[in-house]
């Protein structure tokens, strides 16, 4: 997996360097496209009630808990 080899690395560099900071920001972008993509599917999965078509931005802002989570820019 690409986020776990890359906190593998981000772990390995000297605290505060550019490449520890290169390295994490790369990490945390994947770890977010990766939890949006699941945040979608389970969207895609509450619409399939037609009577409930949302649109999605309008979905996530019922849904401010998954926001706060996907706002992080933490490894931890």
């Amino acid at each position: 997996m690409a986020i776990g080899s890359y906190k593998l690395k981000v772990d390995a560099c000297h605290k505060g360097s550019s490449k520890e900071r290169k390295l994490r920001s790369i990490t945390v972008n994947y770890l977010y496209r990766y939890g949006t993509l699941i945040v979608f599917a389970n969207y895609l999965i509450e619409m399939k009630d037609p009577a409930r078509v949302v649109s999605f931005p309008e979905w996530l802002r019922t849904h401010r808990e998954i926001t706060k989570l996907l706002e992080r820019e933490s490894l931890d």
